[in-house]
């Protein structure tokens, strides 16, 4: 039974490989001799898949990053930029804040910044 524990097999493996019931499983397993066998041998199996993958992140830079994410509590960081320059919301601006907002933004894109005015479709799709 410690064997399998080490293997991390589940209760149902261990009925099937003792050609018992999952019940019968699960009742040896309240008593106490039975359940520390079973926990030593799960915990050995712990330990001994740990320090497989210990000695593959030395080679692996991929086990080492997911290593770090479980024991460590590493994570990835992506960066989020966020305009934030115009406060109001565009349905709650006057048509010349809108021209003035879409003006601006032309500029600071360089693309038609010379035109006079924004087009009526371009206020009316704000809205």
């Amino acid at each position: 039974m410690e064997k399998l524990g080490n293997l991390q097999c589940t209760k149902d493996d261990v009925a099937a490989w003792f050609g018992c019931s999952l019940p019968t499983v699960k009742r040896r397993l309240r008593e106490d001799l039975y359940r520390e066998v079973w926990e030593r041998g799960l915990g050995q199996g712990r330990v001994s898949l740990r320090k497989k993958q210990m000695a593959l992140a030395d080679k692996n830079a991929t086990m080492a990053i997911f290593l770090g994410k479980q024991i460590l509590g590493q994570r990835d960081v992506t960066a989020v930029e966020m305009d934030v320059t115009h406060k109001t919301a565009p349905e709650e601006m006057t048509e010349a804040e809108l021209i003035e907002r879409i003006r601006s933004r032309r500029s600071s894109r360089g693309n038609g910044a010379d035109r006079e005015v924004a087009s009526e479709e371009e206020i009316s799709t704000v809205h």
